[in-house]
């Protein structure tokens, strides 16, 4: 799948293997379908990932707690 902003996400994927109707599988996310492709194994092995150009975001505390414990 060429859709790297579905990373790390909760996604659907569904198939449709009814009889007489094309085979097809596909990823579901925000409403939006993406048809999943079968693999070229050579040109993936040739492919170069480019690098995020943002940074990490910063971390940011986060304690739940900490209200109840004032």
């Amino acid at each position: 799948m060429r859709h790297g902003f579905l990373a790390g996400r909760l996604v659907n994927v569904a198939s449709c293997l009814v009889e007489g109707l094309p085979a097809s599988v596909r990823v579901e996310n925000d409403g939006r379908c993406y048809e999943l492709q079968p693999l070229d194994v050579q040109a993936n092995a040739r492919a170069h990932r480019a690098r995020s150009p943002l940074p990490p975001a910063p971390f940011v505390p986060f304690d739940p707690t900490a209200r109840d414990l004032e």
